[in-house]
């Protein structure tokens, strides 16, 4: 759910997808393709950008909510499966499930900075 309580985000496993619902409907407003098995989301604190974990890929999609448009943290790791936005917002940290280790991104240069076992 984001921040501001208006919408939550669904990953879509088999559906390859993101269902975006309007929490005042309760409907699904859009579906957004991110390819092989999406999984973890986070959200920023604004409501504005949701950064999916898409499993299948080595890739964390990055979902402008206002109006669905899809960019990419590319290479972060094998297998991205759980993600967290750290308090400060300045950092993204993704479980990496085929190397078994948690990268640690920085959010404005979508560089990954560390990685630990």
């Amino acid at each position: 759910m984001t921040p501001d309580d208006r919408t939550v985000l669904v990953s879509n496993w088999c559906g390859y997808d993101v269902s975006v619902v309007d929490t005042a409907t309760g409907k699904e407003t859009k579906r957004i393709p991110l390819g092989r098995f999406p999984r973890g989301i986070a959200i920023t604190a604004d409501s504005r950008t949701a950064f999916v974990a898409v499993m299948g890929t080595a890739n964390i999609a990055v979902v402008s909510l206002p109006d669905g448009k899809v960019s990419w943290i590319a290479g972060v790791g094998q297998g991205p499966r759980h993600l967290v936005i750290d308090g400060d917002g300045k950092y993204l940290y993704a479980t990496l499930n085929a190397e078994g280790k948690v990268a640690k991104i920085d959010i404005a240069t979508r560089r990954v900075v560390a990685k630990v076992a």
